[in-house]
């Protein structure tokens, strides 16, 4: 092993009509990580059987599915589960890996229209999430202050300063939840501009990224930050987001 890779993907609901369960586990078996951060997804997108185990939150959503999930491999060794916030939404588990112990915090923020069709205004809901998860990573980050915390999942904000699914107000608020955790994203690349994100051919542009990984500030060196697309070779449609990947050069802790 020449490095330790860290994805995060969200799967659209993970296992319904439109998005095949082969295909997505056909895309995660390609590019391997150790740690992946799942969103949107269920128990019938397994990867027990390709040597991954999972951690679950305590509480399935409205859907019977789950928001986060965390799977690892041999490569990861599980230590312990972590209480989180909001244990339908967030999970989070220590870990003793390559790159040392690690807390690993998989989770979902609220999404532009939560709540519009009960009378909230756009993206209210979205800033209320960023605030409690802002509360809940620092806790996480001091129980055990010597051991560094990685945030992963579904922001619902482009932090590239695209401007495509985001507010300054948004930006802003995660960005202090972060810098008060001494947590940094690794993930606000352009990666259409960039190339890491193919033209989608049905909307003749890359998806905007709105997944990301972050991670505390100063610990490990990154080899490499890359992304795959919502569909696969032939071009179907495995979520309606891409997935992001960071790989840590393991010696470097």
């Amino acid at each position: 092993m020449t490095h330790f890779r860290v994805a995060t993907w969200n799967l659209d609901h993970a296992y319904n009509c439109s998005r095949p369960k082969q295909l997505q586990i056909d895309q995660l078996l390609e590019y391997k990580p150790e740690i992946m951060v799942l969103t949107e997804t269920c128990e019938q997108v397994d990867l027990t059987q390709h040597g991954y185990n999972v951690v679950y939150p305590k509480s399935r959503n409205g859907y019977g599915k789950y928001w986060s999930s965390i799977w690892y491999n041999e490569n990861a060794f599980f230590i312990k589960e972590i209480e989180t916030a909001n244990s339908e939404v967030a999970v989070c588990a220590q870990f003793d890996t390559a790159l040392g112990k690690l807390n690993i915090y998989g989770t979902i923020i609220a999404y532009r229209d939560f709540m519009v069709k009960q009378g909230a205004k756009p993206w209210t809901e979205h800033y209320k999430s960023i605030q409690w998860h802002g509360v809940d990573w620092l806790r996480v980050s001091q129980l055990e202050p010597n051991v560094p915390l990685l945030v992963a999942g579904d922001f619902n904000q482009t932090r590239d300063q695209s401007n495509r699914y985001s507010t300054s107000e948004g930006i802003n608020l995660l960005s202090e939840a972060l810098a008060q955790s001494h947590l940094v994203c690794l993930t606000e690349e352009n990666f259409g501009k960039s190339g890491k994100l193919k033209v989608d051919l049905k909307k003749g542009k890359p998806r905007a990224n709105i997944d990301h990984i972050c991670v505390s500030k100063g610990v490990f060196s990154v080899v490499q930050v890359g992304a795959w697309d919502h569909f696969n070779g032939d071009g179907i449609y495995t979520s309606d987001h891409n997935a992001v990947f960071v790989d840590f050069d393991y010696k470097s802790r």
